[in-house]
């Protein structure tokens, strides 16, 4: 039988940069058009990225902004500039985002205890947007609501589960994968 020993073991000294690294607005234009051919290619009429301080990568690697700490949501529909909602926390950062957006309000996406009564519903939002009542739209990120639990991934199965959550600007569509919704 071997022996084990526990020991105290320090981290490395990485050091500290002296400066801080930046990536250039030239790289999120790049991985933009990427994503909107990727788009084209799908079929898709429309794309929208959600985030939240869990799951910002998509939308921190599309433009550059990161919702610190409260939500966000990309629409990108053709022949408009990508539309980002934030809430009033993060609504000025949202405008300095890497790649071209025109930032809106959007109150259910900042802290609680803020006057929501004015807000339009999602729809009316998405609508805003560009997104219409025939588009196909392909989700990036995710936000569970509800209480049905979404189906679970079935072995084998090479796609990520499919939210169960319908989709306002598509109704009886839901993901990224235009599935019709079960009865």
């Amino acid at each position: 039988m071997p022996s084990y020993r526990l020991i105290d073991a320090g981290l490395p000294a990485f050091g500290v940069p002296i400066v801080r690294p930046e990536l250039y607005d030239a790289i999120y234009t790049q991985r933009l058009a990427a994503l909107i051919r990727a788009r084209r290619a799908a079929g898709l009429d429309a794309l929208v990225v959600y985030a939240d301080r869990e799951h910002a990568a998509n939308l921190a690697y599309i433009t550059g902004f990161d919702p610190r700490f409260e939500e966000a949501l990309l629409v990108m529909v053709p022949d408009n500039p990508p539309t980002l909602l934030a809430g009033p926390e993060n609504l000025a950062r949202a405008g300095n985002a890497a790649i071209e957006v025109e930032a809106r309000l959007y109150p259910p996406f900042g802290l609680l205890g803020q006057d929501r009564s004015k807000t339009p519903a999602l729809e009316e939002v998405l609508r805003n947007a560009g997104i219409g009542p025939k588009h196909r739209v392909g989700v990036l990120g995710w936000k569970y609501f509800g209480l049905r639990r979404p189906p679970s991934r079935k072995p084998g199965s090479r796609r990520p589960p499919i939210s169960s959550t319908r989709c306002a600007a598509s109704p009886g569509r839901t993901g990224g994968w235009s599935t019709p919704m079960p009865s």
